[in-house]
């Protein structure tokens, strides 16, 4: 959803902008809530808490990632924007083995 956006705005956009919708119950534009975490975007930031302790990872850890503008398409060079890990920490990060192939140029 993040490309369609780029490529038609030519900037990164936040979760309403690009029509995302967490999952779970909405709670206002940028904030969700299933049975186990709560999701929500700061910006263009998105972030999921667990709402209870999944093994190491706590309610005070969480998984987050940050898509940041680098430039703009020029003859259709990319890579436009980036999305990064934020602040994730290392207790969550070990029960998703494949989150760092989220990250990366597009």
């Amino acid at each position: 959803m993040q490309d369609a956006y780029f490529s038609e705005k030519g900037s990164v956009g936040n979760w309403e902008a690009i029509g995302y919708s967490g999952p779970g119950e909405k709670k206002n534009a940028s904030s969700y809530a299933s049975n186990v975490f709560q999701y929500y975007s700061t910006g263009n930031n998105w972030v999921a808490k667990p709402k209870t302790k999944l093994n190491d990872c706590t309610t005070t850890h969480q998984w987050e990632l940050v898509a940041t503008n680098v430039g703009t398409a020029i003859d259709g060079v990319y890579p436009n924007f980036t999305i990064t890990n934020g602040t994730s920490s290392s207790e969550c990060l070990a029960l998703t083995a494949s989150w760092s192939s989220l990250t990366g140029s597009h």
